[in-house]
């Protein structure tokens, strides 16, 4: 079979800056420029179908921020949370505004990673200024976590918060809280022992032991609807 060469008119193809001497294009360059352009398209989609699988790592933001905004007929809010996965924080910042009076109600939010387990702190301030807020540090262990923090009412007035849970290979657990005055003084405790045993027929009999203590003088503020407030949770984590 014999082989026509077509020829093709170089000024056809000319592109602006690679004229030769000629006035014509030079060929290697057109050809590097041309396999260079095919290799990109190739690549591409093979790049993302391989990030699709996770054979590539894709891109990740170590601080990721974003905001909220709620017109209501009362009222607008406003939230912004920010996350840093790599330092291992986070901010949230929420303020409510009032549309008739003017007044804010704005709450705070800081989590951070330690080495041994986090910390946290909030802080709510009202419309009359007055701010009460909550600090703690939680520590991990091998068989439980153990939770010591700080209250601190609107008049300025400090608890002290403590919770501790642990558990063994055998399904035993316990955990308790405290919450004692600005005296030291107990206020409020809760204790709870879970144990678990065979019984003779080779069934597992688990037993549920809770005591409270409070003292009487204490009277924690109720909240909305009339519900008393429950102690701080556990490692002071935020209800999601």
């Amino acid at each position: 079979m014999r082989r026509v060469a077509h020829a093709f008119p170089v000024q056809a193809m000319s592109l602006p800056g690679e004229r030769d001497e000629t006035g014509g294009i030079e060929p290697q360059r057109l050809l590097i420029r041309k396999d260079a352009m095919m290799r990109t398209v190739i690549c591409l989609p093979a790049l993302a179908g391989l990030a699709a699988l996770g054979l590539v790592p894709a891109p990740a933001f170590a601080q990721e921020s974003r905001t909220k905004t709620f017109d209501g007929p009362n009222a607008t809010v406003t939230q912004t949370t920010t996350l840093d996965r790599e330092a291992g924080t986070l901010e949230r910042d929420r303020t409510a505004t009032a549309k008739e009076s003017g007044k804010t109600v704005s709450t705070s939010l800081d989590r951070q990673r330690t080495e041994t387990g986090s910390t946290v702190a909030r802080s709510r301030t009202g419309p009359e200024g007055a701010t009460r807020s909550f600090e703690g540090e939680r520590v991990r262990g091998e068989m439980g976590s153990t939770f010591a923090g700080t209250a601190t009412t609107r008049t300025g007035e400090q608890y002290g918060v403590s919770a501790s849970r642990s558990r063994d290979g055998a399904g035993n657990s316990q955990a308790s809280q405290r919450i004692t005055g600005p005296e030291g003084q107990t206020l409020y405790g809760r204790d709870r022992t879970t144990t678990r045993s065979r019984t003779e027929s080779g069934g597992i009999r688990t037993e549920h032991n809770v005591s409270r203590t409070r003292d009487p003088e204490f009277r924690p503020r109720r909240g909305a609807g009339g519900q008393r407030q429950r102690p701080p949770q556990r490692g002071g984590r935020p209800r999601r």
